[in-house]
């Protein structure tokens, strides 16, 4: 629906400006230390002492830290009501979006193999792109096939629903996400235990001074990169308000 005037890295970078030497990457945190005058972050490289912290990571990624003491009961039920999926994102490029010259949207949904799904991702006329989504059992299969197998199954079935012109592919890049490290295997977590209601409400209280924040709870866009922000400017702006509150 949108996008970005240059690149999602260039995103990251200019919400990243202002914090210069401060921002540590490739040291993730291994355990969370807290306790009423504050907290512990203890990764492999270092220990940083604050009043409080904000985890921004999907509910079923916070499980794999380690909290001393545990966190809540109520807190850790919420956080097991939910699972990451999984899913291979690709990018197909093209020299031109040929299916809207036959007045086509571009967007594809299979009914066999289900789990694939395509639309229509280019900017303009010179940036033509198909987006192509993997998901659930498929991605777990597809996962295994050597990328040259893989573009070959996902161009043949853009070819029997849109033309022969969609083989004429000029990039195809993809994201498997189905092994990442951070995520757990999708780019968003759903909840899978229908009677945890209050899931939502329990993470976003936290257990002070832990605050937890992601897309997933995110009152607009959940999922999204715009979640995201969203939740951790909502998250920020409570944390601070609760140390600049007298007493």
């Amino acid at each position: 629906q949108y996008f970005v005037r240059e690149t999602m890295h260039s995103l990251a970078d200019d919400l990243a400006r202002d914090l210069g030497d401060r921002l540590r990457l490739s040291e993730p945190v291994t355990r969370i230390e807290h306790s009423s005058p504050g907290v512990l972050v203890v990764s492999a490289g270092d220990t940083v002492e604050a009043r409080t912290v904000l985890v921004a990571v999907p509910p079923a990624t916070v499980t794999e830290l380690a909290f001393a003491p545990a966190l809540p009961a109520g807190l850790g039920r919420a956080l097991g009501a939910w699972e990451s999926g999984a899913a291979i994102k690709i990018l197909v490029r093209y020299a031109k979006p040929f299916w809207r010259a036959r007045d086509l949207s571009g967007m594809v949904m299979w009914l066999e193999p289900p789990g694939l799904f395509a639309c229509d991702a280019g900017k303009d006329a010179e940036h033509a792109a198909l987006v192509v989504f993997v998901g659930g059992s498929l991605a777990l299969r597809w996962r295994d096939l050597g990328e040259a197998e893989l573009r070959a199954e996902v161009t043949g079935r853009l070819e029997a629903a849109l033309g022969p012109d969609a083989g004429d592919v000029i990039d195809f890049s993809l994201r498997d996400w189905t092994g990442d490290r951070w995520s757990g295997g999708a780019y968003s977590d759903l909840i899978v235990d229908v009677t945890a209601t209050d899931a939502e409400r329990t993470i976003l209280a936290g257990a002070p001074p832990v605050y937890l924040a992601s897309s997933e709870l995110s009152p607009s866009f959940p999922g999204y990169v715009e979640g995201a922000i969203i939740a951790g400017r909502i998250a920020a702006q409570k944390i601070i308000a609760e140390l600049q509150a007298p007493g």
